[in-house]
Order: C-alpha cells, then structure tokens, then sequence
C-alpha cells in the first residue's frame, strides 16, 4: 500500500485573486454532487457579490493554499437568519478540492474558521449538510463536534431526485 504524501499549506483569509480557484472547486460540487443543492455554478460577478457580502460584515472567508498559491480548499461562514435575535449564529459551507479530501484540509479550515468565529464572540454555528451521498460531509462535522439536530425530509431537488439535509449544530 503505497503511503500518501504529506500535503503542506497554510490557512489564510481569501482575497479577490483567489475566487477563480474558489469557483473552480466549487463547479465539482454544483455541476457532480449533491453536496450543494445550487444546480447552476454562479457566474465571477454573482461569486464576488457573495465574497464581498461576507467579509464586508468581517466574517471569515478562509483558504486553504499550497506553497504553488494552488488554493486546496475554501470555508466561510455567513448569518444563519436575517433576524438580530439569530445575531450569534453562523452557517458555515466547506468544500475541498476533490484530489485531497481525506487530507487535513477540511480539518484545518473548519478548525481556524471556528477560533476565528469564537474569538469574535459568536456563539454557535450551523450545518446544512445534504444527506443523500454525502456521508463524509456529515461525519466530518461530526468529527469536529457538531451534533444532528434535525432532518428535514425532501426539501432538495437535484438531479432528479428529491434529497433530505440535516441540520448540524456546534456550540463555540
């Protein structure tokens, strides 16, 4: 059994210069899985209005890179409702390059966004994950503590088929 290489990179905050690799790593998921439920990869400006809507309320829009500036992986986190009273509650979405999942990537993100969330006196952060075909989603954000609250049944349409998510919930 052949042994994996280590991977070395660095978590950092996203610029503007990296959403075209964002967007790619992204497309895996829109266009091949049902990790996402957005069946059509939005466009560089509807992706840069998104980017900017986060971090323009200083929340964290993370980066995993390699020493090439090769982005391996992105997370970020945005309100969980409109309503103030939800005001300490964050959503958060990981996704990582299809070749190194499985790798620390996702660990690393997840782990930095949760300090950086913490440290800002957020309280608690949330978890859509789409259920169907997507067991290491779940038990990843099991892995680092989030705990299933609830299931919702059939409320996502992709590919044809009708798909559960459950809501993961982690107390910061």
């Amino acid at each position: 059994m052949a042994k994996s290489a280590k991977i070395d990179f660095t978590v950092l905050d996203s610029k503007v210069s990296d959403l075209a690799q964002v967007r790619a790593i992204y497309k895996h998921y829109v266009e091949e899985t049902v990790s996402s439920l957005e069946e059509k990869l939005p466009s560089e400006q509807e992706f840069l209005e998104h980017f900017e809507s986060i971090v323009s309320r200083d929340l964290p829009f993370l980066v995993a890179k390699d020493k090439k500036g090769i982005v391996l992986g992105f997370t970020y986190v945005q309100p969980y409702r409109k309503r103030s009273a939800y005001r300490y509650t964050l959503e958060d979405s990981i996704y990582i390059h299809k070749d190194f999942i499985g790798k620390g990537v996702g660990r690393a993100l997840i782990c930095e966004i949760m300090k950086k969330c913490k440290q800002v006196g957020y309280k608690q952060l949330v978890a859509i994950v789409v259920a169907s075909d997507n067991q290491n989603s779940i038990d990843f954000h099991k892995s680092q503590g989030f705990e299933e609250k609830g299931r919702l049944n059939k409320v996502g349409f992709k590919f044809g088929k009708w798909h559960d998510i459950l809501l993961l919930q982690k107390e910061l």
